[in-house]
């Protein structure tokens, strides 16, 4: 869900190599993490209340999302 309190999950479509990177509002990175399974679920509940940008990059792509913590 988004905005979120306590996790933020990911789900992949494909199989590709993937990672997620979030960065707070001051561009600083927070969070990296390399994923193999389907799915990735966050823990984001130490995260400051604002707003973050989510970044899920693949072998092919790159998508960004706004992530807003509660």
């Amino acid at each position: 869900p988004n905005p979120a309190k306590e996790t933020v999950t990911v789900q992949f479509s494909s199989k590709e190599n993937r990672s997620i990177k979030i960065y707070n509002a001051q561009s600083s990175l927070i969070y990296d993490k390399v994923c193999l399974e389907d799915f990735e679920e966050i823990n984001v509940s130490d995260f400051k209340q604002g707003f973050y940008i989510l970044m899920i990059s693949g072998d092919f792509s790159k998508e960004y999302l706004k992530l807003i913590k509660e």
